[in-house]
């Protein structure tokens, strides 16, 4: 079998025969400590995943969960380019319903997977590469919903997907996802979902109005302002997506006798922190960017 090398993206390449035998070596390894996940969630997506008939290929429920997602943010830009931001509450109703719905699918792709004996890593990889184009799509409902745009808006999306990518690193690195006590994947949506439905309920000032009495926090000689529901939960995030991080750093350098070794690790990050690094410089450098188009990045 030859390789078939083309710039049109939509001509598919085979994988080079000498790496086919890595697919079969490849085993899964991962944990979830979550709380919610463990004692709630897990029952939902058990029941629910026997509701499915077992010849509905596990890929076809993740891509079905990802294009509910997509239907959400279309619906977002289009109130906000087409209509000046104003939204009518099922908006963000069905927002809340669309990632609902898309973690469900995406917790029971695996499962199904599992009762239809079809595990594969190529299923593993579909599943990761729906998540990573889904990231940043919820990140933009978010920030429509928060009224972020320009420099917060562009680092909110940053540190969000930041702690994705990280994660997955920490993967690559260790052989091992292993998500936390309270992650993202569960905790982090049910919480965007419920202010999903918050907003519906109240619209999408009500994250602006200001505290009665604002929290103030000295950092470095700089006051530090939370006057508002936004800025409380901006904090919260960026709290959360630094912890994730450190975590993430604490695993790979601690269990590197069991991973593929520093070395390999450290060489994995380089492009990461590449587009990091680039994203942050033309948001500092060149403002006026964001100003005009203020999702481009």
């Amino acid at each position: 079998m030859s390789r078939k090398t083309s710039p049109n993206p939509l001509e598919h390449e085979h994988v080079p025969p000498r790496y086919l035998p890595n697919l079969h070596k490849y085993r899964y390894s991962g944990s979830d400590s979550s709380i919610i996940g463990n004692y709630i969630m897990q029952h939902w997506w058990s029941n629910v995943v026997k509701l499915v008939p077992k010849s509905v290929a596990p890929n076809a429920l993740t891509l079905a969960g990802f294009f509910v997602s997509l239907s959400s943010t279309i619906l977002i830009a289009y109130y906000m380019f087409a209509e000046n931001g104003v939204y009518p509450p099922f908006v963000w109703y069905y927002a809340a319903w669309a990632l609902f719905t898309y973690q469900t699918l995406d917790a029971m792709d695996g499962k199904q997977a599992r009762r239809t004996l079809s595990s594969s890593p190529m299923g593993e990889l579909f599943d990761h590469g729906c998540d990573a184009f889904f990231t940043p799509m919820c990140q933009f409902n978010i920030c429509a919903m928060f009224s972020l745009q320009g420099r917060a808006g562009c680092y909110f999306f940053l540190i969000v997907c930041s702690g994705m990518f990280f994660t997955i690193w920490e993967q690559f690195s260790t052989t091992t996802l292993a998500m936390g006590y309270i992650n993202g994947p569960t905790d982090g949506i049910l919480l965007t979902c419920g202010c999903f439905i918050l907003t519906g309920m109240h619209g999408t000032t009500w994250w602006l109005e200001e505290f009665q009495n604002p929290f103030v926090f000295a950092i470095a000689e700089k006051e530090l302002v939370i006057g508002s529901a936004r800025d409380l939960l901006y904090l919260f995030t960026i709290i959360a997506a630094i912890g994730t991080v450190l975590t993430n750093f604490v695993h790979v350098f601690v269990t590197s006798e069991s991973s593929r070794g520093v070395g390999k690790a450290v060489k994995a990050l380089v492009p990461l922190l590449a587009v990091i690094a680039s994203m942050i410089f033309v948001v500092e450098e060149f403002p006026d960017i964001l100003s005009r188009f203020p999702y481009v990045l």
